[in-house]
């Protein structure tokens, strides 16, 4: 019976080896221990931030969101004459890694205050969001709300390339379909298995440890999870997980909502099918925008976020996007030439060059998002805008 009693040894011997080793990664990595999961999938249709607040280790904030995935403004209009705003966006508005009075829902009401008109701004931000879903959420809460302003916020780095992931648009219809999300594994608890996921991504195996892509709506066998090609690169790397997209979008498959990346394909000029694509779907989302502001008596804005890897140089291994016509105005002018005749605050010619519009490599590392002095510019023309003073 030795062979099981050498057994039971080199069992706990690696049993506590890996504990060892979990609690020292605990300890080195403490910014990706959380298995706290921020987002709430019980509407089949419109994906949201938990209720409560959420801990952003790296800049030590905390952000807040209300039962209906509001982030809560701490900033309340009292004795002026107040108007209803209402924002919606993806990550840059849910702004997770701002503490509530930095948002820009918070920075509008808090200008506005200096003026005779008090901006009373709800914001619904959601990590991840395009355009389509940004529509779906104005849909829901105008239905429900009285609003003066819907400020419509586009993100001039990823949106585009949501619509082909989203995939919510097929024979010229746009319909919500519901949204594709993972269900994590377990594992995910672990530090030492995300680890090892690392490791093999390192070196270039393609094993999905990330978790199953399943239906917010039952419609799982159109949900997809497509992993970034591992390639050193940046610009090879997004050429290829552009070609994939599309492939995927072209099979009427669906990917995770929150899978985003730097639209090149777009930027680059070089996807002329997905540009009719994106250019007819987003037609069909300004048309039925237009209709919701009509029929809800509400004035619509659209917000016009730039990418930093477009405006700025703060990620350097980002900075070549190794193609012949690429201009730093692209996807910008893609969004501006879509828009053309609407009411439009365009932030590119603000952020350009602005390094500190947005997250250098010092404060968090490959992040794309505006920083709180982006978020105080982009108050500032919002505040303009309604105050009857728009400046760009």
């Amino acid at each position: 019976m030795s062979w099981i009693k050498n057994l039971a040894v080199i069992t706990l011997s690696l049993m506590f080896s890996m504990f060892f080793l979990e609690i020292g990664l605990r300890y080195i990595y403490p910014n990706i221990v959380s298995f706290t999961e921020v987002r709430d999938h019980s509407d089949p249709f419109i994906p949201r931030h938990k209720t409560g607040s959420h801990a952003h280790a790296a800049r030590n904030s905390l952000a807040t969101f209300d039962t209906n995935g509001m982030r809560i403004n701490p900033n309340q209009c009292e004795e002026q004459e107040t108007v209803k705003a209402l924002l919606v966006g993806d990550s840059n508005i849910a702004g997770l890694f701002l503490n509530d009075s930095e948002t820009l829902g918070a920075k509008i009401t808090e200008h506005s205050m200096t003026t005779n008109l008090c901006v009373s701004v709800d914001t619904f931000g959601v990590s991840g969001f395009g355009p389509d879903q940004t529509l779906f959420a104005i849909d829901e809460f105008t239905s429900v709300n009285a609003y003066d302003y819907v400020i419509f916020h586009i993100f001039a780095d990823n949106d585009l390339g949501d619509l082909v992931r989203n995939n919510n648009f097929r024979n010229d219809r746009l319909s919500n379909n519901g949204y594709c999300f993972p269900e994590r594994p377990l594992l995910e608890r672990f530090v030492l298995y995300k680890a090892v996921r690392k490791a093999l991504y390192v070196m270039g195996l393609e094993v999905n440890l990330y978790g199953k892509a399943i239906s917010s709506s039952g419609l799982d066998d159109s949900c997809t999870i497509v992993l970034n090609p591992n390639n050193e690169n940046f610009a090879d790397s997004m050429h290829q997980r552009a070609n994939l997209d599309w492939q995927v979008n072209r099979n009427n498959q669906r990917q995770i909502y929150m899978d985003d990346r730097y639209d090149i394909e777009f930027a680059c000029n070089k996807a002329p099918d997905a540009q009719d694509y994106v250019s007819r779907y987003l037609d069909r989302i300004i048309d039925a925008s237009n209709r919701l502001s009509y029929e809800r008596n509400f004035e619509l804005i659209y917000l016009i976020q730039p990418s930093e890897d477009d405006v700025t140089n703060n990620h350097p291994k980002r900075s070549d996007k190794d193609c012949e016509q690429y201009n730093p105005n692209n996807l910008t002018q893609f969004f501006v030439n879509a828009l053309d005749g609407q009411n439009v605050i365009n932030l590119y010619e603000s952020f350009f060059e602005c390094s500190a519009c947005y997250f250098i490599e010092e404060e968090l590392v490959g992040d794309n998002h505006w920083s709180p002095y982006g978020v105080n510019i982009a108050a500032t023309y919002v505040v303009d805008h309604i105050a009857g003073n728009p400046e760009n």
